[in-house]
């Protein structure tokens, strides 16, 4: 009945107002929304409400460039533009990676904020202008099928630079399979000194800095790459390695599942695992490392808890405490591989094509243990203590599952760079 409503409410308007007349958004972006607008009296004043509220549910569930794409055609074309609207497209360009955008919108409208605990268009405004004074000024674009799927911006070129733009179109081409959806143009930026990249880092999470291993990261349809990581892996500069290429697999994939979800809440295994899962489609050259050190965790039975796999902060101390132990030679759990062997059972539980669905309906804000009970008819705890009973199968066959998604036999990559050979993990 609501949805239907608001459907009846978005035919009311007139075709020139393109947010509320997109067949898209009438067919699946209504829906998510929870309380219908009032029906003013006006068609004028309908088409506003309409507007405001598409425009407002599609912020509040993450979908920022959706939003972007949507709002842009009216307020171009607007000699007063909506202060609200403007709000909410310049913080969804902020999002996703649009400065330019961001900034333009922001910083026309000052202290605004349309709640009052949201944070205020100016906060915003000082965020753009401290990054601006670090971004990469080079800009290239990187189209495929017709469209510009990367825009990429660098400070300068180089052969290391160049191998990160020639490997996008496969970290494209790998996962446009979790996707039937149209993905958004990522932004990438690719930095020279690591101030800058920590800085850029710090601006995007709310003060968090990186781990001390991170040379690359992705954000919802944003990625940033620096060569001059201090702790990174000597092997971030083999440009032609398994390992450099499936990085950038990697982060990609948490671009395109964090814009899919709408940056909805979920546990760091997950995040972490399907990016894993992921990059291990990458390479089956010389690839045994992320089998061997699961293996490892095995035999010394070094799984960590359902609890710190979930928490970002606690997986981030335990792959620090990973890093320095590995380095001599000393077993530890290892969060990487039990992430990405926990997300290749969890999909040999879905069928297929469900993996974008289940993200899906975390970007609609439903809550991720509800979801996931829907999904795999488990609840997490009896997921993870079956997955534990299940590990010693998955790596005498070599996977679980046969879907898509499945762990190749042969990975050399891994998040950090850790090659293993025989029992010893060698930094």
């Amino acid at each position: 009945m609501k949805t239907q409503l608001l459907l009846a409410l978005c035919s009311m308007c007139s075709g020139s107002l393109a947010i509320a007349s997109a067949p898209e958004i009438q067919e699946r972006d209504v829906a998510i929304c929870t309380t219908p607008p009032r029906i003013p009296s006006t068609p004028e004043s309908r088409k506003k409400a309409v507007v405001n509220y598409i425009a407002e549910s599609l912020f509040k569930h993450g979908l920022y460039s959706k939003l972007v794409d949507k709002l842009s055609p009216q307020l171009d074309s607007a000699q007063t533009p909506d202060t609200k609207l403007l709000y909410l497209r310049g913080v969804a360009a902020w999002q996703v990676g649009l400065f330019d955008q961001a900034d333009k919108d922001l910083s026309r409208i000052g202290d605004f904020k349309p709640f009052e605990d949201w944070a205020a268009a100016s906060s915003y405004t000082k965020k753009f202008r401290a990054m601006k004074a670090i971004l990469p000024s080079r800009v290239s674009e990187i189209r495929l099928g017709g469209k510009t799927r990367f825009r990429v911006f660098s400070s300068k070129e180089s052969a290391w630079s160049s191998a990160i733009i020639d490997t996008l179109p496969q970290a494209y081409e790998i996962n446009s399979t979790i996707t039937k959806r149209e993905p958004p143009t990522t932004q990438v930026f690719i930095f020279e000194r690591y101030e800058d990249f920590k800085t850029f880092y710090k601006l995007r999470s709310h003060g968090t800095a990186p781990g001390s291993w991170v040379w690359a990261a992705g954000d919802a349809s944003i990625m940033f790459f620096c060569r001059n990581v201090p702790g990174a892996s000597p092997n971030v500069n083999k440009i032609n390695s398994d390992y450099f290429r499936t990085t950038i697999v990697h982060e990609y994939n948490h671009a395109l599942v964090n814009a899919i979800s709408g940056n909805a809440p979920m546990p760091i295994w997950l995040r972490e695992g399907l990016a894993t899962v992921i990059q291990s489609r990458a390479s089956n050259v010389n690839a045994t490392s992320l089998r061997q050190r699961m293996q490892q965790v095995v035999d010394v039975k070094a799984f960590l808890p359902l609890k710190e796999m979930s928490s970002k902060q606690v997986f981030v101390k335990n792959t620090e405490e990973y890093v320095a132990k590995s380095r001599q030679h000393i077993a530890s759990p290892d969060p990487y591989p039990q992430a990405g062997f926990m997300v290749n059972y969890l999909l040999s539980l879905f069928p297929p094509d469900d993996l974008e669905v289940f993200l899906i309906e975390l970007g609609f804000g439903r809550p991720f243990d509800e979801t996931f009970q829907k999904h795999t008819h488990r609840t997490l705890e009896q997921f993870y203590q079956e997955w534990l009973t299940q590990i010693p199968n998955q790596l005498n066959d070599g996977s679980t599952n046969t879907t898509k998604y499945a762990l190749l036999q042969n990975t050399e990559h891994s998040e950090l760079g850790i090659q293993t050979f025989g029992n010893k993990s060698v930094w």
